[in-house]
C-alpha cells in the first residue's frame, strides 16, 4: 500500500478510504503537510481544505485537488450540479 496515492493519480478513478488511512494516503501524494498548513482549497467553492472537511481527492490538470464535504461540492464531483 506504499504506492497508493500514486496509483489514484495514474488510474483517474474514484476509490474509498478509511479515516484511519486518510493520513497515509496524503503523506504518499506529497500533500499531507500542506493540507495540515491551510494550502489546499475545495476545487469547486475554494473554501479551505482541512484534515476533517475532505471529501475526495481529485487528480485534476496533472496535479492533487481536493473537494470539501459540502454537500453542492459534492454534487458537483459526481456531475449531478
Amino acid at each position: 500500500m506504499k504506492h497508493l496515492g500514486a496509483n489514484i493519480m495514474k488510474n483517474n478513478q474514484m476509490k474509498v478510504v478509511h479515516d484511519d488511512d486518510l493520513e497515509r494516503l496524503l503523506k504518499s501524494l506529497n500533500v499531507y503537510e500542506d493540507v495540515c498548513n491551510g494550502k489546499y482549497e475545495c476545487l469547486f467553492c475554494h473554501n479551505k481544505i482541512t484534515l476533517q472537511n475532505i471529501d475526495a481527492i481529485v487528480p485534476y490538470e496533472g496535479s492533487v485537488q481536493f473537494t470539501c464535504d459540502n454537500p453542492d461540492c459534492h454534487l458537483h464531483l459526481i456531475g449531478w450540479k
